[in-house]
């Protein structure tokens, strides 16, 4: 399960490299122009620690110098992509209860929506049988992406309130495939993590594809979903092996969001880059070994770390992307892949999830409460025990440097384990 939140943000952006490594072993220094103070203060803002923030970058190779110009700082904003529809979604498939869409903006080939016909204005108001055509379709999606496509591994993301670019009025279901099967693309999880979880607080990049992919793949799916399909599915063998990515490329990769980003809330910052080494590739051994036991099983974890209810457990997340808000959801009988989850269980499992967006309103009073589920290796599950991700909107800078620095997040303490199930329970049914 703590292999998973190591795969987190968003889009790999362009680099200008020099051509010598610094003698002192940093691979960037970066040139705060900013006050000291005020730095602080954002970092407080952010829920982030000081010394945590310089920590993070020293140890990603990052040298930090202050220059005596002081400048102020400077809230950034949006592109202005993000705050108009441009584009339509185009309907596809409909039934009596749901239709199925092709975004007008996907962020990868087979992008998909399911919106609920009727008009909701959160996950909350969507019933137990709502939620059950919804599952209907999404089995006939599931089906189609494996035998006409033959596609495998997939995120499912919704949330408590409509996202950019989704109805007002409607609940929706997104399904984001990955974009290979071949392997572990790491960026490609990065990318899909980051989309989901920060989209409304923070910039992505540029629509993936053109115009031309996009009517391909509408007229593809439209006559697919159109032709009977079985549902049957196809299910690779597990853990899948043949890696094409590296944890070195990843982190560059990171670094250069988290610059974006820190430019975007307004700091000033130049900085050089010096020659880069790719190495440390992740290898087929250490991925068999993070599956050689199910922490979802396990008889401690569960004890400890969870709160039961009739067929599903609520685990706490020992390293949570926001304190107190991260839990994860799942059967309690072992279940390799979302498929494999019988239908009470899913609505079971959504219920849960409800119910915890509804003790975490009244605790933290916030409604901005996304979910997700991860199948298949390719799209950035690491624990094969299919979970459905439950938490708070994560503060985009705390997010970001979690990422970067996972090992050095302390985990969450046995009293923060029992505190979070006690004021959980006393807002459950």
């Amino acid at each position: 399960m703590h292999h998973i939140l190591i795969i987190l943000s968003c889009v790999m952006l362009p680099c200008l490299f020099l051509n010598c490594l610094a003698d002192d072993g940093y691979r960037q220094t970066w040139t705060f122009k900013n006050r000291k103070d005020d730095i602080i203060v954002w970092l407080k803002e952010h829920d982030m620690p000081v010394d945590l923030f310089y920590q993070t970058l020293k140890n990603n190779k990052i040298q930090v110098v202050f220059d005596e110009e002081i400048l102020p700082i400077h809230q950034g904003s949006l592109p202005d992509r993000l705050h108009t529809s441009v584009g339509q979604d185009q309907l596809i498939w409909e039934d009596a209860y749901t239709s199925i869409y092709v975004p007008a903006h996907p962020r990868v080939m087979h992008h998909l929506y399911i919106i609920l016909k009727k008009d909701k204005q959160s996950f909350l108001d969507v019933t137990e049988e709502e939620i059950g055509h919804v599952h209907d379709t999404l089995l006939k999606v599931i089906a189609t992406l494996n035998q006409r496509f033959g596609i495998y591994d997939y995120m499912l993301a919704f949330s408590n309130l409509p996202q950019l670019g989704h109805s007002q009025n409607h609940f929706t279901l997104e399904i984001i495939p990955s974009k290979t099967n071949r392997g572990l693309d790491l960026m490609d999880k990065v990318w899909r993590n980051n989309y989901v979880l920060m989209r409304n607080f923070a910039p992505f990049s540029e629509d993936p594809l053109s115009k031309d992919e996009i009517k391909q793949m509408t007229k593809h799916w439209t006559e697919a979903l159109y032709n009977s399909v079985d549902l049957v599915f196809n299910e690779p063998a597990l853990p899948v092996n043949a890696l094409d990515f590296n944890h070195q490329s990843m982190t560059y990769e990171l670094i250069e969001e988290f610059y974006k980003f820190l430019q975007f809330e307004g700091l000033t910052i130049e900085r050089e880059i010096y020659t880069q080494d790719l190495d440390d590739a992740i290898t087929d051994e250490e991925v068999k070994a993070i599956n050689t036991k199910c922490i979802f099983c396990n008889p401690v974890a569960i004890e400890k770390e969870s709160i039961d209810f009739q067929q599903v457990r609520a685990f706490y997340n020992i390293r949570p992307f926001i304190k107190n808000a991260h839990f994860l959801v799942t059967p309690k009988e072992h279940c390799s892949y979302f498929t494999d989850i019988p239908r009470s269980v899913f609505l079971e499992m959504c219920g849960t999830a409800k119910q915890l967006t509804t003790a975490m309103g009244y605790h933290f009073n916030r409604q901005d409460v996304k979910m997700y589920i991860q199948q298949g290796f390719n799209a950035g599950q690491t624990v094969f025990h299919t979970h459905l991700h439950v938490l708070l909107t994560p503060d985009p800078v705390r997010h970001l440097l979690f990422c970067l620095s996972y090992k050095f997040f302390p985990c969450a303490t046995k009293k923060e384990f029992i505190d979070v199930k006690e004021w959980i329970s006393s807002h459950l049914d």
